[in-house]
């Protein structure tokens, strides 16, 4: 198998990613082919030792990044990502503050971009595709890191962060995020405009 022969069978659409299928494929034939997929996925890592700057890393990367926000954007339309959270880490959630309903992709979004790095180079080492996909793996590893995400985004709405434009999440991250390296900020800031973008322009 090839990077070429991965990224043909992964369709990672915001909001629904998953394999391509065939109306002549079976339910077993596909389960089959994402297992096949995921341990050459594993096999690969190991050689390159789970170096996130490897090119092939960046490749995986991108499909994360929209199988994470997506999956959890759903979660959230739905409702299930509170209780899916809780299943996996046992503990209690504080109640969602009133600007959830405007913050909650600027939250998700920040849950993925730290969740990514830690699960290429840490999480994937434990990974046995016999045991779970890789999509099922990262989505709980994602859930768990949105715990922490959350807490934090929980505790920091003071009525001060409430009074401030409730429709511009780009603005919001701008007064939260000032203090880091100018350039981190930079990049930080752009991903955040492309994301909140790309989920508007998926969701209209």
């Amino acid at each position: 198998m090839s990077w070429t022969q991965l990224r043909l069978a992964w369709n990672p659409t915001l909001g629904h990613p998953r394999w391509h299928t065939s109306s002549t494929m079976s339910e077993g034939d596909e389960v089959a082919r994402q297992q096949t997929c995921d341990e050459w996925l594993a096999q690969r890592f190991k050689e390159i030792d789970y170096d996130l700057a490897h090119p092939e890393a960046q490749l995986l990367a991108d499909h994360l990044q929209q199988l994470g926000i997506g999956t959890l954007v759903n979660m959230n339309k739905n409702q299930s990502i509170f209780r899916r959270c809780r299943s996996l880490t046992h503990g209690a959630l504080p109640p969602p503050p009133d600007t959830w309903r405007t913050e909650s992709n600027r939250v998700i979004i920040e849950t993925i971009r730290t969740a990514i790095p830690r699960f290429i180079t840490k999480s994937m080492r434990e990974w046995d595709p016999k045991r779970a996909s890789l999509a099922t793996f990262f989505v709980n590893y994602c859930l768990i890191v949105f715990k922490t995400i959350y807490e934090r985004f929980c505790a920091e709405e003071t009525p001060g962060e409430c009074e401030r434009p409730r429709d511009n999440v780009v603005a919001l991250f701008d007064s939260r995020y000032s203090h880091r390296d100018a350039q981190e900020y930079v990049l930080a800031r752009a991903a955040v405009r492309e994301m909140v973008a790309l989920i508007g322009s998926a969701t209209c």
